[in-house]
This record gives C-alpha cells, sequence and structure tokens, in this order.
C-alpha cells in the first residue's frame, strides 16, 4: 500500500475502532508485514503515539520507506527484516527483538 492511497494521519482506523488505548505510551510493538498493505498503514497509525516500534517483513528496502514515511522520532523505530517463514531464524530473530528496546509487550 502506497502512502497515495492511505496516506499518513487518515484516521480511518481510528474512527472505525476508537481512539487508541492510553496505555500504548512507551509500549514496544513489533508489527510483521510491516512492508505493505495493513502492516504498513498499522506502522503510520502507530507512529502518532508515543511507543517505540520494531517493525519487520522480507523487504528491508521497503521497512526503510515505511520508517521514514513515520512521523516520530526514527529511534524509536528499528528496522529487522526477516521472513516468518524461516522458523529456524525466529528465535535469534525474537531475541534481536527483544534487544532492541528491552522487551516486546505486543
Amino acid at each position: 500500500m502506497s502512502t497515495d492511497s492511505a496516506p499518513v494521519g487518515d484516521t480511518t482506523v481510528q474512527k472505525a475502532l476508537g481512539p487508541a488505548e492510553p496505555d500504548m505510551k512507551g509500549k514496544k510493538i513489533w508489527v510483521t508485514g510491516a512492508s505493505s498493505g495493513i502492516g504498513e498503514y498499522l506502522c503510520y497509525e502507530l507512529s502518532k503515539y508515543d511507543c517505540n516500534l520494531i517493525i519487520s517483513a522480507r523487504r528491508e528496502d521497503e521497512l526503510h520507506r515505511v520508517k521514514e514515511q513515520c512521523k516520530m522520532d526514527s529511534k524509536k523505530i528499528v528496522v529487522m527484516p526477516f521472513d516468518l517463514l524461516k522458523l529456524d531464524d525466529f528465535e535469534k530473530i525474537a531475541k534481536k527483538a527483544i534487544s532492541a528496546f528491552g522487551k516486546v509487550d505486543v
């Protein structure tokens, strides 16, 4: 999904689901599938709140594009490419995700 069809700041999801929970502040949130579609749009929505994001997908170049589009301090977003189908890599990737911010809340 390009930012042309889902601009940063569009609140369609927020209107549909209601306001974000106030306890999102400071949460460490890992979004998989973050390079396109719902995952990409979720990153844009979450970037409006004071949380930390770990964004993952296979296409690292697309993850960097999404990171640049997010309206938040770039130090609060970690790009972590990986393929969910490679189960043998998951433990290593999970440890790396945890080390990025000390823990993963969501």
